[in-house]
């Protein structure tokens, strides 16, 4: 249960995702930045959606609290 908890976190979303996506976008359009993968920028652009919309509860960026 708390496998399948983990698996449908917007974290785990973006891990295997967003990162593979992100990369493979950048590669078609011929985008990279000299000296780093492009996995590594997926990484870090998707972890940094994952990680907020963990700590903000949801993909939205309308505020959910009223």
């Amino acid at each position: 249960m708390l496998l399948i908890r983990f698996l449908l976190t917007p974290i785990a979303f973006a891990l295997g995702f967003l990162t593979p996506l992100i990369a493979q976008s950048m590669a078609a359009l011929g985008w990279a930045i000299d000296g780093v993968p492009n996995l590594v920028v997926g990484l870090v652009i998707a972890l940094t959606l994952g990680i907020t919309a963990q700590i903000r509860g949801g993909w939205l960026w309308h505020s959910s609290k009223a």
